[in-house]
């Protein structure tokens, strides 16, 4: 078996640079042109806070100098999970089609993080297009402050029964509580690997293929 060293490869390399030089040149061509296939997507973000109600005791009976905040930020996060939670306008306006699998898509789009001790959550989605993307979080922020302020009514009237002649002397709902922002530019895909990714990958391949055709050629004496 002949032994590989590094001057041994060198020699291989210089004796098909022609060949490895087009295999590189192929590689950069296909790698850009592989962008084609990446859409630039584009980040939108916003902060939600979530209702305030006054906090209760072990007998559900309110505590006038305490608060709490229901639902918590991650319920919202729970919210954005289920891809069965969102309306059908809030779909099209992200705009994706009323089905499972583009449903399914929507929920990968979402990210949501509590912030704040625990008394707002940040929700960035990423999308394809500056418009598509602000109408989506434009959609989404309103699905978010409806699913909160629904939780906290539920809650409200729960705690009712325990309190009937006793008001709530904090009740805030959910609010947005800075306007929504988008990425000045794209924030996917990056261009730079992917061009080096697919450029490397066709390299490699090439070498194979030379390295097995330079074996094939011993093995038939040619």
């Amino acid at each position: 078996m002949t032994e590989l060293t590094f001057s041994k490869s060198i020699d291989w390399a210089l004796t098909r640079r022609t060949s490895l030089l087009a295999l590189a040149f192929g590689g950069v061509i296909a790698g850009i042109t592989a962008l084609s296939f990446f859409p630039e997507k584009y980040e939108a973000s916003f902060i939600v806070k979530v209702p305030v109600i006054n906090s209760v005791d072990k007998e559900n009976r309110i505590l006038p100098k305490a608060i709490q905040f229901v639902p918590s930020p991650v319920e919202l996060k729970k919210f954005f999970l289920r891809p069965e939670a969102f309306s059908e306008e809030t779909v099209k306006a992200c705009g994706f089609s009323d089905s499972n699998s583009d449903r399914k898509e929507l929920v990968g789009a979402i990210f949501s993080q509590t912030t704040e001790y625990g008394s707002a959550a940040a929700v960035v989605v990423k999308l394809p297009g500056k418009d598509r993307v602000f109408r989506c979080a434009t959609a989404l922020s309103s699905s978010a402050t409806a699913f909160l302020d629904g939780e906290k009514n539920r809650k409200l009237l729960f705690l009712k029964q325990f309190n009937p002649n006793q008001a709530w002397l904090v009740n805030q709902n959910a609010q947005i509580a800075y306007a929504i922002r988008i990425s000045d530019k794209p924030v996917s895909p990056d261009a730079l690997k992917i061009v080096l990714g697919v450029a490397m990958a066709i390299i490699l391949f090439g070498i194979w293929i030379l390295v097995s055709l330079s074996q094939a050629r011993k093995v038939l004496g040619l």
